[in-house]
């Protein structure tokens, strides 16, 4: 917390990351809500769902693409006047017209442009943003993660006390607003910024698609040198499919056996808060008073957190799972600045961005998969089996943890 108060860059941009993404959350909510009365809903909310996707699909590309970039603050600084223009255009839009199918379509593809830019911008900055918090990267990052957690919590919140209070077109001039004050808090650091961009390395190729697909290619491959970073995807990917299962699971257990008196909703949120809590607790001792703890054994009781989670599931018990869960959220907490720490410390900067971007969408895409097939399995088979399928990928990380040699 410490690199909070004594770094005005890290602290500028972290601040303009809590706004940006205060103003989505909110308006995302505002949309899937005010499309639900319409008869339009159902292809409305597919709609919805593709303009979120899609940019995170593109990220590899956008990724590839931010490693060829000079004068990279200049151009952020760009793009996030665009994103304020397309967002106040998009207010008059919705104002000045009837909501009907064909808005909805204007709105999506205005977030697809915003979304795949800000993807682009966030990747290009990257490796501006690590020379920013070289001294204390832990800590900077564990304060970051749990920052952005607990922003995302308000923002559900308020966006869910604003729904019925604010229109359509307030949400979206709010979060025109949010990009504004992103791109008045950016010029503010600009010039020390552009200083700090002069030292890094980009790639001196001219940019085609040609020099993209190579550089996608080279910087992938280049993941072979680095055996340790491979690994903690492996450990990251099937991890991720223990806490993507957790919210249906559970769900799915309550409905059979629901928790004392309480309604499934209700059971779902004691959860959910425990999670955050959990997550918020360990970014922030990940790089202060467990700075020192091993990053092999924090992962080892993680692991071991999630084969509490699959027994809980496995002996229908969810006392047992709302238990283990808070203590698996505070091991996430504590590994995932590190793991952070390791591809960021070990991947040259001229590749940052592909690799980042590359790493971002298999660890989106691969536990989205084997998740369903978890789900299916424990809704048409039952708990037992589906646990036993978890039990399986957590013997699967244990091997992989067990072989990892370069982790500290």
């Amino acid at each position: 917390m410490n690199i909070f108060f004594k770094n005005k860059d890290y602290r500028t941009m972290l601040i303009n990351q809590w706004i940006s993404s205060f103003g989505d959350t909110i308006f995302y909510l505002a949309l899937i809500n005010y499309v639900s009365p319409y008869a339009f809903a159902p292809l409305a909310v597919l709609c919805i769902t593709i303009s979120e996707t899609v940019p995170q699909i593109l990220q590899v590309f956008t990724g590839a693409l931010a490693d060829f970039q000079n004068n990279r603050i200049k151009k952020y600084t760009v793009i996030a006047g665009i994103k304020f223009a397309l967002y106040a255009l998009l207010t008059i839009i919705i104002g000045s017209s009837e909501f009907n199918l064909f808005t909805v379509f204007v709105i999506c593809s205005i977030n697809i442009i915003s979304d795949t830019l800000s993807y682009f911008a966030g990747a290009m900055i990257t490796p501006i943003y690590i020379r920013v918090i070289d001294e204390d990267m832990t800590s900077a990052m564990g304060f970051r993660q749990a920052t952005a957690n607990t922003v995302n919590v308000l923002s559900n919140t308020v966006g869910a006390l604003l729904i019925g209070i604010l229109s359509i077109e307030a949400f979206v001039a709010v979060n025109a607003l949010t990009f504004l004050i992103a791109l008045l808090g950016i010029l503010t650091i600009k010039n020390h910024l552009m200083e700090v961009e002069e030292s890094i390395d980009v790639v001196h190729k001219k940019t085609s698609i040609k020099s993209l697909v190579n550089h996608i290619k080279t910087s992938l491959l280049a993941l072979k040198q680095y055996p340790v970073i491979i690994e903690l995807l492996l450990i990251s990917v099937f991890s991720q499919v223990i806490l993507s299962s957790l919210l249906p699971m559970a769900t799915l257990l309550l409905l059979d056996s629901p928790f004392y008196s309480l309604e499934t909703a209700q059971s779902i949120a004691i959860l959910s808060i425990f999670l955050f809590l959990g997550s918020v607790l360990g970014n922030l001792l990940s790089g202060s008073y467990l700075k020192t703890f091993s990053t092999r054994l924090t992962l080892f009781i993680g692991q071991l957190t999630r084969l509490a989670i699959v027994l809980g599931f496995f002996y229908e018990s969810y006392l047992v799972v709302l238990v283990s869960s808070l203590f698996c959220a505070v091991t996430v907490g504590v590994v995932s600045p590190r793991i952070s720490k390791y591809m960021f410390t070990l991947i040259p900067e001229n590749m940052i961005g592909t690799v980042q971007s590359g790493l971002a969408a298999v660890s989106l895409v691969i536990p989205g998969v084997i998740t369903m097939g978890i789900i299916g399995v424990a809704s048409t088979v039952g708990f037992k089996s589906a646990s036993v399928a978890l039990l399986i990928i957590i013997m699967v990380v244990f091997f992989i943890l067990n072989r990892t040699k370069d982790l500290d």
